[in-house]
């Protein structure tokens, strides 16, 4: 069975992290996915022209620290999803 991305980015935040995490991350982590696939985990998460930005140090976050954070290795790893 395939599901979007959004729907198994969803699901990981919500249910296979705890606490559940904020839905407002999956834009993040669907960019942070797609940069991953192409293996790119040292490239900036841009999303809708704004950096994602980390909120003490004000650095950007590349994809491969989104992918570490949200651990969401195995979504990576899943070639009909990426």
């Amino acid at each position: 069975m395939m599901f979007s991305k959004e729907t198994l980015v969803e699901y990981h935040l919500t249910h296979n992290i705890f606490p559940p995490l904020s839905l407002e991350l999956v834009p993040y982590a669907i960019e942070a996915l797609g940069l991953a696939s192409d293996g790119l985990y040292d490239h900036d998460v841009v999303v809708n022209g704004y950096k994602l930005r980390d909120a003490i140090t004000g650095n950007s976050i590349t994809a491969g620290q989104v992918i570490d954070s949200l651990k969401m290795h195995d979504l990576v790893e899943r070639q009909e999803i990426v």
